[in-house]
């Protein structure tokens, strides 16, 4: 549902790691 806006922020990490790593920096991508 964000994986595309999830490789953007973090282009060198998974997009399941970054989720758990900074989720509060995600949602708002995701909104």
């Amino acid at each position: 549902m964000g994986d595309k806006g999830t490789q953007q922020f973090i282009p060198g990490t998974a997009p399941s790691a970054p989720f758990v790593l900074k989720p509060s920096e995600f949602p708002l991508a995701a909104l």
